[in-house]
C-alpha cells in the first residue's frame, strides 16, 4: 500500500506542477484585457464639446467661407468632466448638392481631451462654394469619434454638428438702360394778342 500511496502522490504532485507551469504558461500567451480607469477618478459627466463657427450667412458661388473648429472639455458646477482618449476629428465638405456629405478632413486622429480643456481652436477651414444651379443651402459637418474614460471600461463617445449657410444666386449684371433720346420740339415764335 505504501508503493501505491508513494507512486499516488508523486502523480499528484506531477499534475499540480502541470497545472500550475500549464496556468503561467496560458497567462503568458494570452493578452490581458486593456486597463481602462475612471479619469480623473470621481468624474460623472461627457462634458465634450465640439464647436463649428462659420464666418457667413449669405454667400453666392465662388465666395469663401470660412469654417473654425474649437473643442472643450470643461467642468460646470458639480458635472465633473471624464477624459476623453484616442479621439479622431473629421471636417466634411459641403457637396455639389449642399449636403453634408462632401469630401472630408481630418483634423485630429488618437488625440486625447482631459477633462479640464479650456475652449481652444483645433482649426480653421476654407472653402470655396461650387454647387450645382439651383442649391440655395450648403452644409458643413464636424464628427467626433473618442473614449470616454468613464467608468472601468471605457465608453465610445460620439459628437456630430452641422451647420448650413444660405446660397443666393450668382450675381448678374443687370445691362444699363439706354437713355431714351430728348426730343426738343422747336419753339414757335409768339403771335396774336394776349
Amino acid at each position: 500500500m505504501s508503493f501505491f500511496s508513494s507512486a499516488l502522490r508523486s502523480s499528484f504532485r506531477l499534475a499540480r506542477r502541470v497545472v500550475v507551469l500549464g496556468g503561467f504558461l496560458t497567462a503568458l500567451v494570452l493578452p490581458l484585457p486593456s486597463l481602462a480607469v475612471q479619469s480623473p477618478a470621481g468624474c460623472n459627466s461627457n462634458r465634450m464639446n465640439i464647436s463649428l463657427v462659420k464666418d457667413k450667412t449669405l454667400v453666392s458661388p465662388g465666395d469663401v467661407i470660412t469654417y473654425t473648429v474649437t473643442v472643450s472639455n470643461v467642468d460646470s458646477g458639480s458635472f465633473i468632466a471624464c477624459d476623453i482618449t484616442n479621439a479622431s476629428i473629421v471636417f466634411t465638405y459641403p457637396a455639389a448638392d449642399g449636403t453634408d456629405t462632401g469630401s472630408t478632413l481630418t483634423l485630429a486622429s488618437g488625440a486625447s481631451y482631459p477633462a479640464g480643456t479650456p475652449i481652444t481652436t483645433l482649426a480653421t477651414v476654407p472653402y470655396t462654394v461650387a454647387v450645382n444651379a439651383g442649391v440655395t443651402d450648403v452644409v458643413a459637418k464636424v464628427e467626433l469619434d473618442g473614449d470616454l474614460n468613464d467608468a472601468p471600461s471605457n465608453h465610445s463617445t460620439q459628437i456630430i454638428k452641422t451647420l448650413g449657410t444660405t446660397v443666393q444666386p450668382a450675381a448678374t449684371a443687370t445691362p444699363t438702360p439706354t437713355p431714351t433720346p430728348q426730343v426738343s420740339l422747336p419753339r414757335l415764335p409768339r403771335t396774336g394778342s394776349r
